[in-house]
């Protein structure tokens, strides 16, 4: 069984790998060379290696949303055309009656329905994974020609997004920072921080950027509850 390092080691090379279009050089050979050193550090902690890939998550996270937008775009007029067309005549009867069911590519995607019988599913799953690898190449070319004025707009609003989420975030271990009254509150805001941070590093869940900028809110309710509970003991 693979150790907990070694499991975030292989999401900082896979969120490497896949590294969007048009992210800057310098950040790009940064990365990779933070790569190597941690690939490289058997001492390194588990606390220290989050830090490292938390940091250069954060930089290509714009790239990242907007080329997911985009692909999931294309993806949503193609990929179903484009998966038929891979199937063969038999498995494509058995797919129109699963459409018939009101399923679809995104519910195959998801989901090795009992509908289908194990090898038809083997066969499925290959043809997803190649539409898959397909269009990306396909929503990457895209993006770095017609595409490719949209795709730097979309990278500017992300940007502004994530700098407002770095305030909210700055702001939160602030208050963690002064928070000397009530020490399991303070605890408990780092680690929604690190929560959030989680999510743009694949660690954790998608960032939600509706909880960031309600979190503030969030901890002063808790704080009132901490005040309250402390005032009846």
């Amino acid at each position: 069984m693979k150790s907990r390092i070694q499991h975030t080691i292989d999401i900082f090379e896979r969120m490497y790998n896949n590294m969007p279009p048009l992210v800057p050089r310098d950040v790009v050979e940064k990365m990779g060379q933070a790569l190597e050193q941690v690939k490289a550090n058997h001492d390194i902690t588990e606390d220290q290696l989050e830090s490292t890939m938390i940091i250069y998550a954060k930089k290509i996270w714009p790239y990242n949303q907007a080329f997911q937008e985009i692909y999931k775009s294309y993806e949503s007029h193609m990929a179903e055309d484009m998966f038929m067309q891979k199937l063969s005549g038999m498995l494509k009867s058995r797919y129109l009656e699963y459409k018939a069911a009101e399923h679809g590519w995104i519910d195959i995607k998801k989901e090795s329905s009992q509908f289908f019988t194990p090898e038809e599913r083997v066969e499925l799953h290959r043809h997803i994974v190649n539409v898959t690898c397909e269009l990306r190449a396909f929503a990457y070319q895209a993006v770095t020609h017609n595409d490719k004025k949209l795709y730097e707009d979309r990278i500017d609003e992300f940007s502004d997004i994530l700098e407002h989420i770095e305030l909210q975030l700055d702001a939160l271990r602030e208050v963690a920072e002064h928070e000397a009254e009530h020490p399991m509150l303070a605890h408990e805001i780092k680690e929604h921080v690190r929560g959030f941070e989680h999510g743009f590093a694949f660690l954790g869940p998608k960032v939600d950027y509706a909880a960031v900028c309600r979190a503030e809110e969030h901890f002063k309710g808790r704080k009132r509850h901490f005040k309250k509970r402390a005032n009846h003991l």
